[in-house]
């Protein structure tokens, strides 16, 4: 996994998938996005021990996997 300490929420996403932002945006507009339980801002910096709650979906979008 990618080291996310000090990223912003927004680009650590970006970093792990192809999606688009407009995407993410959305995901964490509707709270499928969580941070530590809680919602968020697409432009938190994250920090270590942080617990990143994300949808089934982006799977889909992350670099290096291959599915149906």
């Amino acid at each position: 996994m990618r080291e996310a300490y000090g990223l912003s929420l927004l680009d650590y996403l970006a970093g792990i998938c192809s999606c688009p932002a407009t995407l993410i945006h959305r995901w964490i507009r509707t709270g499928q996005i969580l941070l530590n339980g809680s919602r968020v801002h697409p432009h938190t910096s994250l920090n270590r021990g942080d617990a990143l709650t994300v949808p089934a979906s982006l799977g889909r979008f992350a670099q290096g996997r291959v599915e149906s």
